[in-house]
């Protein structure tokens, strides 16, 4: 029989508690998913893709990570998991399968393309509220730094995370069969020499009072100790 196979190229990490019998348990491991259509879900490690950390044998297609849950779609319902795969329950049922599954945790969305019905982002809280509607094909769908990036055949779309100011990311010369984003991690800010400037200024200002309260103890102590003498 013929698999079709969809892989979910994700990285988690969870406690192993629950990956029993393994034998190669460890305090936290990061984790690769894959999803087998109508033979089932696998979490691999991802240091040792041979270890299967868990199987779980139900129909599955996009799969998509994210918060500390991982969420696959089996025809128009949509599963969610703990990211050991344990806990399975329904999160949200359509009225017809989604082309494309994304997620963004910091906002609280949910998204799920449906080709030519458009996209649609769900209160991650309460997926059965949907907070907008985009009228406009789409498949694949990534998000990331703050923006959603789908695809309409050879057109890529960008919009704010809550499918507002939709507009053209970029034109292909066909449609592309998958997204994926990578946002490089952001340097921490260096201060600008009028600011280091500033600093040092402070700190020598602060030895500066230091001092001069240090002395002005000093000299009313001796006063002190000449007006003891005197009497």
């Amino acid at each position: 029989m013929a698999v079709s196979r969809s892989v979910a190229t994700v990285v988690a990490t969870f406690a192993l508690a629950s990956a029993a019998g393994s034998g190669h348990a460890s305090a936290s491991t990061n984790v690769l998913y894959e999803t087998f259509g109508a033979d089932g879900v696998t979490a691999l490690d991802l240091a040792d893709p041979g270890l299967a950390l868990r199987f779980l044998g139900i129909s599955a297609t996009n799969i998509v990570v994210g918060g500390g849950k991982v969420y696959f779609e089996d025809g128009a319902t949509i599963y969610e998991t703990s990211t050991d795969l344990t806990g399975l329950q329904v999160f949200h049922v359509n009225g017809e399968a989604p082309t494309g599954l994304a997620i963004d945790p910091a906002a609280g969305v949910f998204y799920e393309t449906f080709g030519a019905d458009g996209v649609t982002a769900l209160d991650l809280a309460d997926p059965g509220f949907a907070l907008r509607f985009l009228g406009i094909s789409a498949t694949n769908i990534v998000v990331g730094g703050g923006k959603v990036y789908f695809e309409d055949g050879a057109t890529i779309y960008e919009t704010s995370t809550d499918l507002t100011g939709l507009q053209v990311f970029h034109v292909d010369g066909e449609a592309p069969t998958g997204l994926a984003l990578y946002l490089a991690p952001v340097a921490a800010a260096i201060p600008e020499t009028p600011t280091w400037a500033m600093l040092m200024l402070g700190v020598v200002g602060l030895g500066i009072v230091g001092h001069c309260r240090t002395k002005s103890i000093s000299a009313l102590n001796t006063v002190a100790r000449s007006s003891s003498l005197s009497d």
